[in-house]
């Protein structure tokens, strides 16, 4: 029986374009070990494959298949550990090896297993995980919070004033005023909200961005609640807001641009194509916009659009 180096080294062979006959007669192994082999480097390679086009659950089921019928299957449980923290979208962990070493020492597999897929070119793809943010927001949150409080009480000052008489150039100063105040109101809570979503205070920028839509209709705290309930993969909710925001801003390109990106991680790609033939009805000569419809019939690739 071959050992765990010598089945790794046969695998080797195969993957370099040895004739499977070739082996059979140099190496004196059965024609069907040989078959097995190709068929285990096969499915290596076919892990990789499918976690790239995203086909993500048909490699672990693959996988695992394979795991629970035969005994010498440690590459596999490396390439399925893998597998399914892509899959999760998360950063991988020296824990989440500790098995997997204590087995390869017992069996006696001396060659390293990322060096083994990297031979193969079946080493599967880490998934850019975003680090968790250790920058300190609170200073920040303190202050935009204080500017919006003095921002209200001056509000509150300009409701008293506009309750007395004024002459017309009073009148428009304060009309300038009001506008003014409004204006760094609606920034300052953009603003809050944003570091709000970096701080990782998820519930308190949406909340923040809930008001500040209710009181102003506000376009830039649309876009960033669609785009926090995307990145939270809350796509339904993404999609509500969009449609409410198209409504107020019936001919935004940024909106639709931002429903793209949600087809995309739904992998609809219908829904791609018929979003950008609506850009197309907004702005039919652009130039960018056409050149993607083209290539969105002709890719299969939705990510390439």
């Amino acid at each position: 029986m071959l050992k765990p180096d010598q089945i790794e080294e046969v695998i080797s062979l195969i993957n370099a374009g040895i004739d499977e006959d070739i082996l059979v007669f140099e190496l004196g192994l059965p024609e069907k070990t040989i078959k097995e082999f190709a068929e285990r480097l096969f499915l290596r390679k076919y892990a990789r494959e499918v976690v790239i086009t995203r086909d993500i659950d048909s490699a672990v089921g693959e996988l695992e298949e394979f795991i629970n019928n035969n005994e010498y299957n440690i590459v596999e449980k490396f390439i399925l550990i893998k597998v399914k923290a892509y899959k999760e979208k998360r950063a991988l962990e020296e824990s989440d090896f500790d098995e997997i070493k204590g087995e390869k020492k017992k069996i006696g597999l001396t060659k390293n297993l990322n060096t083994i897929l990297e031979e193969l070119s079946a080493q599967i793809p880490q998934k850019k995980v975003k680090k968790k943010n250790k920058i300190d927001y609170r200073d920040v949150i303190n202050k935009y919070q204080e500017d919006i409080k003095k921002l209200d009480e001056e509000a509150a000052e300009l409701e008293v004033q506009n309750s007395r008489r004024m002459s017309n150039e009073d009148r428009e100063e304060f009309e300038k005023r009001k506008s003014i105040n409004s204006s760094n109101s609606i920034n300052a809570r953009n603003i809050l909200a944003f570091t709000y979503y970096k701080a990782g205070m998820i519930d308190e920028s949406r909340e923040e961005l809930f008001s500040l839509i209710a009181d102003s209709n506000n376009f830039t705290a649309y876009r960033q609640l669609i785009n926090l309930e995307k990145e939270e993969e809350n796509y339904e909710e993404a999609k509500g807001w969009a449609k409410e925001c198209l409504e107020s801003y019936p001919n935004s390109i940024v909106i639709r641009e931002q429903l793209i990106e949600i087809a995309k991680n739904e992998e609809n790609k219908d829904e791609v194509i018929r979003i950008l033939k609506d850009i197309l009805s907004i702005e039919p000569n652009n130039p960018k916009i056409l050149d993607r419809v083209e290539r969105a019939g002709n890719s299969d690739n939705i990510m390439e659009i």
